[in-house]
């Protein structure tokens, strides 16, 4: 099979979406009765188990790590596509995959994916012993494939918008000013002293004075008798 390009997107997950998946990923294995439900976050050259479900049985904790190779989930991030894995024991293919040390022989899974296309992991469930796995078990961890999916666009969007929010606050912070004359230039295109462009734009009252070196300065312009 190809080599992929494996997002390294290192975007942080609120807690509230994370408390969302802990419940998705517990529903997931007590509806179809297996000990383990997860959601897999890919970092290269390693994927983590992001979310686990609190299902006895389960061997897999948050936080554990491996190697992308020769994994269920590296074949589902690879194809982009869904893969169900009845009896890895027997099956020639995948009889040599590690999760066969943990006891976990067989496998649903689909791939997760940020709105860019950007592969963010997996989302499955594995049993310890042979699973068919019936049509409305794959309908239904692909409904949740597509929940976790429109929390990432979410996520996403949040983002985006404060990073448009800082831009925004940094050019507002950066005005346009004449080098020579020192009046600054308005959002509608005019020149304005600079009393002048705070009045209208800030609602800013100005009172006049003197400083110490313009004090010293006119004081030294006028003429001795």
């Amino acid at each position: 099979m190809q080599n992929f390009d494996i997002s390294t997107n290192s975007t942080s997950i609120p807690d509230k979406f994370i408390k969302n998946w802990q419940e998705i990923v517990n529903i997931m294995a007590e509806i179809i009765n297996v000990p383990s439900g997860l959601i897999m976050r890919v970092s290269p050259p390693n994927i983590e188990v992001f979310v686990s479900s609190e299902t006895k049985g389960n061997p897999y904790e948050v936080g554990e790590k491996a190697k992308l190779s020769g994994l269920y989930c590296t074949t589902v991030m690879q194809s982009q596509q869904s893969l169900i894995v009845q009896d890895a024991l027997n099956d020639p293919e995948w009889n040599q995959n590690p999760d066969i040390k943990l006891g976990m022989i067989s496998y649903l899974g689909f791939p997760i994916s940020w709105p860019n296309g950007e592969i963010f992991g997996t989302v499955c469930v594995l049993d310890s012993k042979p699973n068919a796995y019936t049509d409305t078990y794959n309908e239904l961890v692909g409904s949740f494939q597509k929940v976790i999916e429109t929390d990432l666009e979410l996520i996403s969007r949040n983002n985006d918008l404060q990073e448009a929010l800082m831009k925004i606050h940094t050019l507002e912070s950066i005005l346009p000013i004449c080098s020579s004359c020192k009046k600054i230039h308005s959002e509608e295109g005019s020149w304005l002293p600079v009393d002048d462009y705070f009045r209208m734009s800030k609602g800013t009252e100005f009172t006049h004075g003197l400083c110490p070196e313009c004090s010293q300065k006119m004081l030294d312009e006028i003429p001795d008798n």
